[in-house]
């Protein structure tokens, strides 16, 4: 009705932004209906003021020698329950409070991207499984910051990767408050953790859960 010759240019421009309104409500529901989500939960909370740091990470193609790089978890037990077949990874560290005769921990946990339904043509499900990496700083140290590194480019909020993956350097860098107990100063360091060495238990959950909780 705006392009009538009574319309008035409010008119058209009231109605030029109802109809932006429905194109972009329209994506947004698409966009909903295609996410898929899952809820995170820690059994154990973290450290107040350390927020928990965020990685995505690619795994080499099958049959890649170890020149490939990616991210190559070591599962114990051994991995017989199909983990190293996730292609995208996203990674999350979570640092928990000392305990008794012992620094903070850390928690490195690998959900596996969406993968192809091998029962279905062209879905996508995420495999119900998640992995998770311990670690324990020594008696007076306190974790002060987490952060994920990569210095090639590839696994990155930012995007980048792609094809056959190549992965530079990466570590989980932390910012370690040392505390030696003799009444000196506690001292500020920071610390680079090769996370691909700890040794992942695997987790399973409900298929089409919609959330889970991390056991301490």
């Amino acid at each position: 009705p705006w392009m009538g010759r009574d319309a008035s240019l409010v008119d058209c421009l009231d109605d030029l932004a109802a109809a932006a309104d429905e194109v972009f409500e329209s994506r947004r529901r698409y966009f909903s209906g295609d996410i898929s989500r899952l809820d995170i939960r820690f059994e154990t909370e973290h450290i107040p003021d350390v927020l928990p740091a965020v990685h995505v990470r690619e795994s080499p193609v099958a049959g890649s020698p170890p020149s490939a790089g990616g991210f190559r978890p070591l599962v114990v037990p051994d991995d017989d329950g199909g983990y190293f077949s996730s292609r995208y990874w996203t990674l999350l560290c979570h640092a928990t409070p000392a305990a008794d005769g012992a620094g903070d921990g850390l928690r490195v946990v690998a959900f596996p991207g969406l993968d192809e339904d091998p029962e279905a043509d062209d879905e996508a499900f995420r495999p119900p499984f998640y992995l998770v990496g311990r670690a324990v700083l020594p008696e007076g140290c306190a974790v002060g910051e987490t952060a994920f590194y990569g210095d090639d480019g590839h696994s990155t909020l930012a995007g980048g990767g792609g094809g056959d993956v190549v992965e530079g350097r990466q570590k989980l860098v932390l910012t370690v408050r040392r505390r030696d107990g003799d009444g000196t100063a506690p001292r500020e360091e920071l610390w680079a953790v090769d996370y691909a060495r700890m040794r992942f238990a695997a987790f399973e959950y409900a298929e089409g859960a919609g959330s889970v909780v991390v056991p301490d």
